[in-house]
């Protein structure tokens, strides 16, 4: 999906959406006000999420809306972040069924304006909040959320699937070009320096990022333990795809039980666990 044309993102994106619409509209009362892994938010609340920016996207009007903040505890204080949980908060008084079908509406309203847009990867189109964006861009930011929020309401549910699905391919796209960012800038490694990522399962793949001589960090050809020609410090962080999502996405932090039992490392175990603890990639 690196290379992927307008056509192909805009399929990606349908996909998700209705993969995404798809599952909410099957759970009962209790699964819709179940808690998911983003803090604060059930999956009614990851509903509303996708409703209030895929309705920013297609230029609706939205209502003004006034949270009571005192009681959001895990709202972060800036704009972005209350901006974000306004259109969740409004529908939190709203029945299941009206917001799915706000859902559904939305996502065939996008459709048709998507359809009528310049395919042109570089046109700009109006992103979050009105700021202008690629179109390129902002089909890849919001396949990827689409996404990742289906993954955290499957997740909270116990029902894993689409886990091979186009925009899980193009979230392994964003989560695989963000390693040299994580290794040079997030964690601040120095020459030499190289981290190798083993994932397997529904999307495997395998890469490594070394610091060089320049200080910066970049794909290098895999190659094979030992890795002591390498550097002084390499660590190998072997997991599964769904892992890896939750690692790079802030779904889980390095202290969880789940790492211990679905995270395999060699080399630098100091390395690693810096890895781990700065693999979120997301806001």
């Amino acid at each position: 999906m690196s290379g992927a044309d307008i056509p192909t993102l805009i399929g990606a994106w349908v996909s998700a959406a209705r993969d995404f619409h798809d599952f909410v509209k099957t759970l009962d009362a209790d699964q819709w006000l179940t808690m998911s892994p983003c803090p604060g938010w059930t999956v009614a609340d990851l509903t509303a999420h996708i409703v209030g920016i895929e309705r920013d996207f297609v230029g609706d009007e939205l209502p003004p809306h006034e949270p009571d903040w005192a009681g959001l505890t895990h709202v972060r204080d800036d704009d972005f972040s209350r901006w974000t949980e306004g259109p969740v908060d409004q529908r939190r008084s709203h029945e299941q069924a009206d917001v799915i079908a706000e859902l559904a509406d939305v996502i065939e309203r996008r459709i048709v304006q998507l359809a009528d847009m310049a395919a042109e990867p570089e046109s700009m189109v109006d992103g979050p909040r009105g700021k202008p964006v690629t179109l390129e861009r902002a089909l890849r930011m919001r396949t990827f959320d689409t996404w990742v929020h289906e993954q955290d309401a499957r997740t909270a549910l116990d029902q894993p699937g689409h886990l091979d699905s186009p925009g899980a391919h193009l979230t392994a796209d964003f989560l695989v070009a963000s390693l040299p960012f994580v290794l040079g800038k997030a964690m601040g490694a120095t020459t030499g320096t190289t981290l190798h990522i083993v994932v397997e399962g529904a999307i495997p793949f395998e890469r490594m990022v070394r610091i060089g001589e320049d200080g910066r960090a970049s794909f290098v050809e895999v190659q094979s333990a030992p890795l002591d020609d390498l550097g002084e410090s390499w660590a190998r962080i072997s997991t599964d795809w769904p892992t890896f999502v939750a690692l790079a996405t802030g779904r889980v932090d390095a202290s969880s039980p789940i790492i211990a039992s679905a995270v395999s490392i060699d080399g630098d175990h100091g390395l690693a666990h810096r890895y781990l603890a700065h693999a979120n990639v997301t806001p």
